[in-house]
């Protein structure tokens, strides 16, 4: 996938979830595209899939507790 593609994908995540992706998305898609697969978190030791990746439970359960992933990708979003 693009850098753009992956955005687009990490944007439609955030918005289905009631997430907000952070100022840090477009540096973290761009890392992300040098990755083997999209999703892993760009924080893993050498890129490989773990049970941190993006939409895991693992991932959500951070953002309820923490405000935002390990990652700083996805941030709680606004409640209305």
């Amino acid at each position: 996938m693009t850098e753009i593609q992956i955005l687009e994908t990490l944007q439609a995540i955030a918005k289905e979830k009631g997430y907000e992706l952070s100022e840090y998305a477009e540096k973290i898609a761009k890392r992300k595209e040098t990755l083997p697969e999209w999703f892993i978190c760009p924080c893993e030791t050498a890129g490989q899939p773990t049970e941190r990746h993006c939409i895991s439970v693992k991932c959500a359960k951070e953002i309820e507790e923490n405000g935002e992933c390990h990652c700083r990708l996805f941030k709680k979003g606004e409640k209305k």
